[in-house]
């Protein structure tokens, strides 16, 4: 999955690196809402956290009813099973009413609330789209799935926070 994502061999290097020495523990939380896409996302997330090293001991799998729910559970998961990082992973598509600015403001605004309150870094891997074909192309798992892009920005955010905080 990362050789569909341009990360460079020192930047894949520092990451692994990151994972060997301090073992961090990441939650993922999943939308369910259409589930048929957002386990695509989940798919791609989870192959690039175990070609980094991070497997099922530092691994806590979490599920929302929706997108607007990712913000209070990423937080719980920072909380209350000291994850060091949380990928948040949903599907907004865009309906005939406003809901869905509703939806996306507010989700996004959360994930930002708890990462900043938080320091933890908290990604929002939820694809907001206009129409179902923009949001399965966004999902594919063979080519350009932002749920391997979220994994990848939880990674590098940690290794660079750690990087920071030794100097």
């Amino acid at each position: 999955m990362r050789t569909e994502i341009e990360i460079t061999e020192t930047q894949w290097a520092a990451v692994k690196e990151y994972v060997e020495s301090e073992h961090p523990k990441i939650g993922v939380v999943v939308s369910q809402f259409h589930p048929h896409l957002t386990e695509f996302l989940q798919e791609g997330a989870l192959q690039l956290l175990q070609e980094a090293g991070i497997f099922n001991n530092k691994l806590v799998m979490a599920y929302a009813p929706g997108a607007f729910e990712l913000p209070v559970i990423a937080q719980n998961l920072i909380t209350q099973a000291d994850c060091k990082a949380v990928i948040c992973l949903g599907v907004v598509i865009k309906g005939d009413t406003p809901h869905f600015d509703y939806v996306c403001q507010e989700a996004a605004r959360g994930i930002q609330q708890v990462s900043l309150i938080t320091s933890c870094p908290v990604i929002f891997g939820v694809i907001t789209t206009t129409n179902y074909e923009q949001a399965e192309l966004r999902c594919n798992p063979k080519k350009d799935n932002k749920g391997a892009y979220a994994a990848w920005a939880a990674l590098q955010t940690l290794q660079t926070i750690t990087t920071l905080n030794s100097l």
